[in-house]
C-alpha cells in the first residue's frame, strides 16, 4: 500500500489519550435470516466474552428519506466496553477506553472466528477503522491553538485576516494504493463558556477485502495512520503524550 508523504516517526503506545471513540467495521452481504430473527447461534459463539444482550431497531437516513427500521443486536463485555452491533449487513465494535491496537484488535480476530462464519461469508463489501480525538484543552480564545494542532491545518485561524472564527468543519477525502481510501474531518468546536475542543477523526476504509486479509488489512491502516496523526498535532500535544499526560 502506497503510505502518506509524511516524516516517519516510531509507533509508540501512551498511557492515556485524546480518544473519544474508535470503531472498527466489518460489512458483508445481507444475510436475510438476521432480518427475521435473533442472531442465536452468534450469541452462543460469542457469550465467553460478550454475554450481555439488547435489541434494538435503527433507521437509515437516504436521499429518499428514511428506511424501515431493521432490527440491530447489541453485546456487550462484562464492563461494556468494547461493546458490539450486528446488523443484516454489518458488525460494528466500539470502543471508548481505547488501550492499544493489539488489544482492540484481539476482539475483531475472535469475532472473525466466532461471529463471521454464521453469516455465511467469504469475504466483506467494505472494511474500515476509525479514529476519533478529541483535544479538549484549548483557550476559548483559540490564541494557543497552534500548540495543539499542526498550523498547516489551521492557518485561516491563525492569520487573523478574517477576525475571530466561532466554528471550523474541514473534510478531506483521498485514495492510496489498492483500493484503500480514507476521510480525514477536523474542526474547532463552537464558543462556548468552557475550553474549546478540536475534532480529529480519520476512517480508513477498503471495499471486497476476503475474510483471511482483513486483519492484516486492519493492521495496515493502523501503521499508516500512526504517521498522520502525529503529523496533525502541535508540540504541546505531543509533549503531554509523549509526558503521559494525556495523548492518542
Amino acid at each position: 500500500m502506497t503510505t502518506f508523504n509524511f516524516p516517519r516517526v516510531e509507533r509508540r503506545v501512551f498511557k492515556q489519550n485524546f480518544l473519544d471513540t474508535v470503531a472498527i467495521e466489518l460489512r458483508y452481504p445481507t444475510y436475510l435470516r438476521l432480518k427475521e430473527k435473533e442472531p442465536l447461534e452468534i450469541s452462543e459463539s460469542i457469550r465467553n466474552r460478550f454475554p450481555l444482550y439488547e435489541h434494538s431497531k435503527e433507521m437509515q437516513m437516504t436521499p429518499l428519506g428514511t428506511t424501515e427500521p431493521e432490527p440491530v443486536y447489541q453485546f456487550y463485555t462484562k464492563g461494556k466496553d468494547p461493546t458490539l452491533s450486528i446488523s443484516a449487513s454489518n458488525l460494528v465494535l466500539v470502543t471508548k477506553k481505547y488501550e492499544s491496537f493489539e488489544n482492540f484488535s484481539s476482539h475483531i480476530e475472535f469475532l472473525i472466528k466466532q461471529a463471521i462464519p454464521h453469516v455465511d461469508t467469504t469475504f466483506f463489501t467494505r472494511v474500515g477503522l476509525r479514529y476519533i480525538n478529541n483535544i479538549s484543552n484549548i483557550q476559548q480564545n483559540g490564541e494557543d491553538i497552534c500548540e495543539w494542532i499542526n498550523e498547516k491545518l489551521i492557518s485561516v485561524l491563525v492569520s487573523g485576516e478574517i477576525g475571530i472564527i466561532d466554528n471550523m468543519k474541514h473534510e478531506l477525502s483521498g485514495q492510496l494504493s489498492g483500493g484503500t481510501g480514507y476521510t480525514f474531518r477536523y474542526g474547532l468546536s463552537p464558543l462556548s463558556n468552557e475550553r474549546r475542543k478540536f475534532i480529529l477523526d480519520w476512517d480508513y476504509y477498503k471495499g471486497d477485502v476476503e475474510v483471511t486479509d482483513c486483519m492484516d488489512l486492519l493492521k495496515t491502516f493502523h501503521d499508516v495512520h500512526f504517521q498522520f496523526f502525529w503529523w496533525a498535532l502541535g508540540n504541546k500535544a505531543k509533549g503531554l503524550l509523549n509526558n503521559g499526560r494525556s495523548s492518542i
